[in-house]
């Protein structure tokens, strides 16, 4: 449907249409193109972003476990820390658990038997019935490191056994990760971290805002989708070995990516409209320089088939291929000139003496008879030329015909002819002038003139013949205002004029004999 619309446009349109739509599709490709590798090239960043994270937070758990560990075996060698277990000196075990983990930071501090039932701690808000649910999964052997979630909070622990000499309490020592620890990881990560406790969030370094909107447990965005999506962030869940039910999600903000699509977005459309006003700019001047020829080669060809022939010079410079065409239509016009005026010619002309048919000067005469001329015709007809002619023969007898034509045309620049004088040739033998009078005293003057120029004898071949000529005459005046009817009136009397002269005996001279037809 579009083509068959863009098809019913002008050249110049369909040009510009067609410079516009491939710019536009190839901007679209290239920009399809450059979004699918640019999301691939983020969606790997990101990727390998979140693997070096990873490994940064899996080093950072491994630190804090060997601290934890070293703190531990600290602890589980002291003494008195022993004899205190040994005797069951609560006060004595709280004191202890109290002192040390101030000195290692320890935000957990326990210690158990070993059926896992619950002894002394650090922390006095922490009551037996909550701890007991947690310390209850860990399973009692040697140094056992954890990650535990307890009144939403996730704690790095370790499990050492307290031996005297063999295993009388295990000791529990833990770091919990706050929101302190959750900056510095952030810090560390360069990415936003959130800890899960059986799939719900327990602790992250997002603020509840971005929490609220964001789905860190959703389905993780990849591809072009990645570019295209509204979420602020890239989540990346990883799993922790030593955890108990916890997972960790990082997460890498795409503010930044989405001000460079944004960016980039504007960037491609300011380009898209540039190259497309530099295009239709470009097409419309193409456009301009092939249609004004054609334009010009169309006035052109209007104004030959008008029968104006003359092809204008180039007033401007055209394509190279166009300034051919335009002068093979010029060399067109000339040879259809030609060949018009040929036909023409062979339409109005008697071919051996060149003067007008009868065809021809009956439309003339009637031209001038509508313009209120009047006209006096005289009929010329020579006598016995069919006897001539097969005496002398017919080139001798074209020769004659031929000079008769040039005595009449020698009769028609005389200066005292009116300048509207027609020489036709209708028929064979038959002469006719057509000449534009005022009032009929002039068709006397006129014939003596005429009878000047004809009179004369012809010489053939050293040889001077007299030939006998009829004058039929007529005029508008008297005879009407029809081209047709005055030849006719004309023509008329030859059979009654050739019996009067053929009585008469001739010389060198021709004898003539004026008829004057009422």
């Amino acid at each position: 449907m579009f083509l068959k619309q863009l098809i019913k446009l002008s050249l110049r349109a369909q040009i510009t249409w067609l410079a516009a739509s491939l710019i536009i599709m190839t901007t679209l490709l290239l920009t399809i193109n450059y979004w699918l590798t640019t999301a691939s090239y983020v969606e790997q960043q990101l990727q390998q972003q979140m693997y070096f994270a990873q490994n940064v937070l899996k080093q950072n758990l491994k630190q804090q476990e060997q601290v934890l560990i070293t703190s531990a075996n600290v602890l589980t060698a002291d003494f008195g820390f022993k004899q205190a277990v040994a005797t069951q000196d609560t006060k004595t075990l709280q004191s202890a658990l109290l002192n040390h983990g101030q000195r290692i930071n320890a935000d957990l501090m326990v210690l158990i038997d070993l059926n896992g039932e619950f002894i002394a701690s650090n922390n006095n808000s922490y009551s037996l019935e909550q701890l007991s649910k947690h310390l209850n999964a860990l399973p009692l052997k040697a140094v056992n490191a954890q990650m535990l979630a307890i009144n939403d909070s996730i704690y790095q622990i370790i499990l050492a056994p307290v031996k005297a000499p063999r295993t009388i309490a295990y000791a529990i020592i833990g770091f919990r990760i706050d929101q302190n620890t959750l900056s510095q990881l952030r810090e560390l990560l360069s990415l936003d971290i959130t800890f899960l406790a059986n799939q719900h969030i327990v602790q992250s370094s997002l603020s509840k805002e971005v929490l609220a909107n964001e789905n860190v447990l959703g389905e993780n965005l990849t591809g072009i989708r990645l570019l295209l999506s509204s979420a602020s962030f890239f989540h990346q869940p990883i799993e922790i070995a030593t955890a108990n039910n916890i997972s960790a999600v990082l997460s890498a903000s795409l503010d930044t990516l989405h001000r460079d699509i944004k960016r980039l977005i504007v960037a491609t459309v300011l380009a898209i409209l540039f190259v497309l006003f530099i295009a239709i700019s470009l097409s419309r001047i193409l456009s301009k320089r092939i249609t004004q020829p054609l334009d010009k080669l169309m006035s052109v060809t209007k104004s030959i088939s008008d029968g104006n022939f003359l092809v204008p010079k180039l007033e401007s410079r055209f394509p190279k291929e166009l300034e051919k065409l335009y002068g093979g239509f010029s060399l067109m016009s000339s040879a259809i000139k030609q060949r018009e005026e040929k036909i023409t010619y062979q339409a109005e002309r008697d071919l051996l003496t060149g003067l007008y048919n009868r065809y021809k000067i009956i439309n003339d005469i009637d031209v001038l008879l509508k313009l209120n001329l009047q006209i006096a015709l005289i009929n010329l007809n020579i006598k016995g030329f069919k006897a001539l002619n097969d005496t002398i023969g017919i080139t001798n007898g074209d020769i004659i015909l031929k000079e008769m034509a040039l005595r009449l045309g020698n009769f028609h620049k005389q200066s005292q002819i009116p300048k509207h004088c027609l020489l036709s040739r209708p028929n064979a033998d038959e002469f006719i002038v057509a000449i534009t009078i005022s009032e009929e005293q002039q068709i006397n003057g006129l014939i003596s003139q005429l009878r000047n120029e004809l009179e004369r004898p012809f010489y053939l071949d050293g040889i001077d013949l007299s030939l006998q000529i009829y004058y039929g005459i007529a005029n508008s005046l008297e005879h009407g205002n029809d081209g047709e009817k005055l030849i006719r009136r004309a023509s008329w009397p030859q059979q009654m004029q050739l019996k009067v002269i053929t009585r008469c005996s001739f010389t060198k001279l021709a004898t003539t004999k004026l008829t004057y037809i009422n």
